[in-house]
């Protein structure tokens, strides 16, 4: 079924993701099963915030309140901030040490006093465990518990399972031996760093204990005493990134300090995802939320090394965010397997340590002196000093994830933590103090059986940085590299063809990357070495060109090869010809090669295979317009066409005109449709899609032909098929046009009761108003809201609407208060209240206003989109301009129809009855006028017969009346309807007359110098003068003042013509 979709790479990931997204959260499941899962999720989300919240507020509460004395040892920044503190607590000339990181590490690291020192070490480590009111012990049972049953009732057998199913490391089992690779040769290199840490510490001090709370403060002695490492710090925070070239890439905020409530750590966060939405491509808003020491009222935030590579890190999540380029924001930035994800953090870490990206920025905050090299050397040497603890530290970690989501069930966490811990203590352990109670990255954050995916990077980015290293840390190839793999976000193939392998030169390099690689060959001799070198590979004998890639691989793939000399061209356009299935093609042409060989040096032999291949691999990178996207230009479809498109679809014969259907806007589907025979119209809306053939059906211009279409449809159908797709404007229009009881079936019918409430309240408002105009796809907040519940709140309505117009402010009672503008909500914080941002300026129509008005108001505003209100000024629905033009359309229709003596709604395609009995009431209107002046005339038939060339002037008296009053009435038709007419009805007439005497003086002074020159006497040329002057002036003031008075009575005044 995939397969027949013909999807391109990214497309088929997203359809993988899409469809595992709903699997993977219960999809397939029983109603009972899903509302068991609905309360596991529930129970979970709950619980996961009542363990942040245990250890936040066992965090915030502790402060230990020090002297002078007992604060010895600290840096200055250090003291002077935690002299801030103490402050601002109340407690002035005193230190206020506490559990946040940007206090709780330095006074660890640089304290001298050893009994603090273990009462902070115990306070920080008992957080949230044998706590009276935050002890987190059930909560972590439970959490496991949870986790567990919820990956049994999706089919697998542990949480792990379940998680690791959608990451690189595949499984639990993989994730173990990878841990314990590790393991075995960091055990022994900690049990040195901790050997030697124990000598320099006796040494030192005469300290024969060491315990944990000792490890950081002697750590540091031994660093300073071998490397003497001092402070730096970048002070740059940027708030737009833009490209090379200067356009936009991406908003970028940086949230550097620690402030109350804020929990621990550093991350990077997206507040808007790169996408490519209607042609346009949305760039992301990055931040990054760091905790660093605050600037005191003496020096600026001083970074410690650490915290450089902190930022370095947080930096390098953002420049994934950042450089994202993918179609769908599921798939873009960091929405990658979760173990690739710290790959880009980790690589960044590696510049810290490079004396060539310091240079850029770090400098001494007084003397601006350049970072020293020699200091630098120690900076590398310090990368890799207590390497071997730090790494256990880790796999620790690791492995305790590991051990409470791969199955088992946990009774006692401080016993189920001392036991995986047995094999990495090389201190003593420390009483009453558990780290699972803290542990907020997999019982808060999102990585339950991930904590791994650090060291797997670290790993992956040890590789990736090599090659920076080797080719120049800012080289601008490799740097475009390393963008491309940035941009492409979870967008990616697994499945590689290669094309004559030959003896496998790059089928083993291939092998080992992982890929699901398939060769094709059609050497015999090279498929019997093939098969007995790569046992397992899978081999396709034959001519490449003779074979159906797409069939073969089963979905996108790229392509690889040496390409052979004479059959290169032939293999380009064959991979051409199924570019949609592979998104990268790499190889040799020898054609080329040949070809350039012969053509000598200083020639301009480019090579036509390879820039048909640049052109098409690297423009599709660069650009690419979706199909759903894609709007061809209008159609002009001639007689042959429409004869054999409706013959063939009589005849079932649908092969030719299968790219058309597919491709063709439902406007051309619509005018096709109109000028084919019933039967073949019927025959091609059964091809259609639903969705499609709502809006082709709402395309047609001959309501009697949709009426035809669809008259076989129940309401129901009608309702699944063509409602449900359709806006609720036009939804509406379509259901209008049906019969009473089918509007009531249509109604009933609707699975989503709130849009057969909408349409309901839709259906209520009379034809030419604003409220059969608008929609009801609209969206709202509300102006208490902060920036932050609208951004979410916007986010759930917008899933149900196609375009979003505007964004409508409204209160409680769903009063229209203004708009809100997309730039004040992308740049406002997201705790600003609404009511601080949005615009009072909006204008805005009564759902009871007449639909002219509608369309003079829009027109006077330029607007594209204006709200609609009840009488009460409640926001009802919306009117596009598109809604707009067809009304115009369909008003000057009207009045020319009117104008022309026609009924209203006439067309050419209406049966000959129908337009027959249109016509005829206007001509028997006609014949009676006709009648009524020829009874007149013949009361001067005797006048007629002493003077018969009158009679001659009688046909033009009455045209030029005729003339002149259509001439008029339609400039009275027109200001009314453009609302542009001023003045009273009487000063219209005066104006009407002042003109009808100077035409008619003109005309009648023409028609007496025509009279005397084709031999009429004067008084007969005078007679005839007169009569013109006078009629012209009544057909004049009939032409105007007609218009006016029917205006005046709300009859449509374009009946005057």
């Amino acid at each position: 079924m995939r397969e027949a979709l013909e999807l391109n790479t990214e497309q088929m990931r997203l359809l993988d993701k899409t469809y595992k997204g709903f699997t993977r959260n219960g999809a397939n499941l029983s109603e009972e099963e899903k509302k068991t899962l609905r309360n596991i999720d529930e129970e979970l989300g709950k619980s996961s915030l009542q363990f942040g919240e245990n250890v936040l507020a066992e965090t915030n509460a502790y402060q230990l309140i020090l002297s002078e004395d007992e604060v010895e040892g600290l840096p200055e920044s250090a003291r002077e901030s935690a002299a801030e503190e103490a402050e601002a607590a109340g407690e002035k000339g005193k230190y206020l040490v506490s559990l946040q990181m940007p206090s709780y590490l330095p006074f660890m690291t640089y304290a001298k006093n050893r009994a603090l020192r273990e009462k902070l070490f115990r306070a920080y480590g008992s957080k949230a465990f044998k706590s009276e009111t935050h002890d987190n012990r059930e909560v972590i049972k439970r959490i496991v518990e949870l986790r567990q049953k919820r990956a049994e009732l999706l089919g697998f057998k542990s949480h792990a399972e379940y998680i690791l199913a959608e990451r690189m490391a595949e499984n639990p089992q993989k994730v173990m031996t990878f841990l314990e690779d590790i393991k075995t040769p960091a055990l022994p290199a900690a049990q040195r760093d901790v050997d030697e840490l124990k000598a320099f510490a006796e040494k030192r001090d005469g300290l024969k204990d060491l315990q944990r709370w000792d490890a950081s403060y002697y750590s540091e002695k031994l660093k300073q005493e071998r490397q003497d490492i001092q402070k730096y710090h970048p002070d740059v925070i940027t708030y737009e990134v833009k490209d090379k070239d200067g356009s936009h890439l991406a908003v970028f905020y940086a949230d550097f300090f620690p402030r109350k409530g804020k929990r621990n750590g550093a991350w990077m966060t997206v507040y808007r995802q790169q996408q490519k939405r209607q042609g346009e491509n949305l760039r992301p808003h990055i931040s990054i939320v760091c905790n660093f020491t605050k600037p005191s009222k003496s020096a600026p935030s001083l970074l410690t090394f650490n915290e450089v590579l902190t930022l370095f890190h947080e930096f390098g999540h953002a420049l994934h965010g950042i450089m994202a380029n993918g179609t769908y924001s599921s798939l873009s930035g960091t929405n990658v397997y979760w173990d690739f994800v710290e790959l880009p953090s980790q690589i960044m870490e590696n510049w810290c340590y490079e004396k060539e990206c310091l240079d850029l920025f770090a400098r001494h905050y007084k003397t601006n002196e350049a970072i020293p090299a020699e200091l630098v050397q120690r900076l590398r040497k310090s990368a890799t000093f207590m390497e071997g603890n730090a790494t256990l530290r880790q796999l620790s970690l690791g492995t305790l994830d590991m051990s409470y989501h791969n199955g088992a069930m946990v009774d006692d966490v401080e016993a189920h933590e001392t036991e995986v811990f047995k094999d990495f203590n090389l201190l003593p352990a420390v009483a009453d103090t558990n780290m699972s109670c803290q542990f907020g990255h997999i019982f808060q954050g999102g990585y339950s059986a991930g904590y791994y995916s650090y060291k797997w990077a670290e790993v992956l980015d040890a590789d990736a940085f090599e090659f920076f290293k080797e080719k120049g840390l800012f080289n601008q190839e490799v740097a475009s590299r390393f963008r491309k793999l940035l941009e492409a976000g979870g967008t990616r193939y697994d499945k590689v063809l290669e094309i004559g392998p030959g003896m496998g030169v790059l089928t083993r390099f291939l092998q080992n990357d992982n890929y699901e690689l398939t060769v094709a060959e059609i050497d015999r001799e090279s498929v019997v070495y093939l098969e007995t070198h790569f046992p397992g590979l899978r081999i396709v004998p034959g001519d490449f060109l003779k074979l159906e890639p797409f069939e073969i691989m089963k979905g996108s793939f790229a392509l690889v090869g040496n390409y052979p000399y004479n059959i290169s061209s032939q293999i380009v356009f064959k991979m051409l010809e199924n570019k949609e299935h592979i998104p990268e093609m790499v190889g040799m042409f020898q054609k080329e090669v040949a070809e350039r060989l012969v053509a000598g040096p200083g020639s301009k032999t480019y090579g036509i295979l390879s820039v048909l291949c640049d052109a098409f691999y690297e423009r599709e990178y660069l650009f690419t317009v979706e199909a759903h996207e894609f709007s061809p230009p209008p159609k002009d479809f001639d007689k042959d066409f429409i004869d054999q498109f409706e013959k063939d679809l009589c005849e079932n014969n649908l092969e030719p005109h299968k790219e058309f259907i597919e491709d063709s806007h439902p406007a051309d589907l619509a005018e096709v449709i109109s000028q084919i025979d019933f039967e073949a119209a019927q025959n091609l809306m059964e091809l259609l899609p639903a969705e499609v053939e709502a809006e082709v059906l709402m395309e047609l211009n001959n309501e009697d032909l949709r009426a035809r279409l669809i008259e076989d449809y129940t309401g129901e159908e009608i309702a699944r098929d063509l409602v449900e797709n359709l806006d609720s404007d036009d939804a509406a229009d379509l259901i209008n046009e049906l019969a009473d009881d089918v509007k009531k079936q249509v109604l009933s019918s609707l699975e989503d009761q709130q849009q057969a409430q909408d349409l309901a309240n839709l259906l209520v408002y009379p034809e030419n108003t604003a409220g059969a105009l608008m929609g009801t796809e609209l969206i709202k907040v509300q102006s208490s809201w902060r920036v932050l519940q609208c951004v979410k709140e916007m986010r759930k309505q917008a899933e149900d609407i196609e375009q979003v117009h505007a964004i409508y402010v409204v209160d409680e009672n769903n009063m229209l208060l203004g708009t809100l503008s997309l730039k004040k909500l992308l740049t406002t914080s997201t705790k600003t209240p609404i009511a601080e941002v949005f615009s009072q300026k909006v204008t805005s129509i009564e759902a009871t206003a007449d639909a002219e008005d509608v369309a003079n108001r829009m027109q006077k505003y330029d607007l594209v989109v204006m709200p609609v209100v009840n009488a009460l000024g409640q926001l009802v629905g919306r009117i596009t301009i598109d809604d707009v033009v067809d009304f115009i359309r369909d008003e000057a229709a009207e009045d020319y129809n009117l104008a022309s003596g026609l009924t209203d709604g006439i067309e050419a395609a209406d049966s000959v009855f129908t337009i027959t009995r249109a016509r005829l009431p206007w001509l028997l209107i006609g014949l009676f006028g006709g009648l009524l002046a020829a009874s007149v005339i013949g009361r001067y038939e005797g006048d007629l017969a002493v003077l018969p060339q009158m009679a001659f002037f009688i046909p033009l008296i009455a045209a030029m009346g005729g003339n002149v009053g259509v001439q008029s009435s339609a400039i009275i038709v027109q200001g009314l309807a453009t609302h542009t007419l001023m003045g009273s009805t009487f000063t219209r007439l005066l104006k009407e007359l002042g003109v009808a005497l100077i035409n008619g003086v003109i005309l009648a002074a023409l028609i007496i110098g025509a009279g005397l020159f084709l031999g009429y006497s004067m008084a007969l040329s005078l007679t005839v003068a007169v009569a013109l002057l006078s009629v012209i002036i009544a057909a004049a003031l009939i032409g105007t003042f007609v218009p006016l008075v029917l205006n005046n009575y709300n009859i449509d005044p374009a009946l005057a013509t």
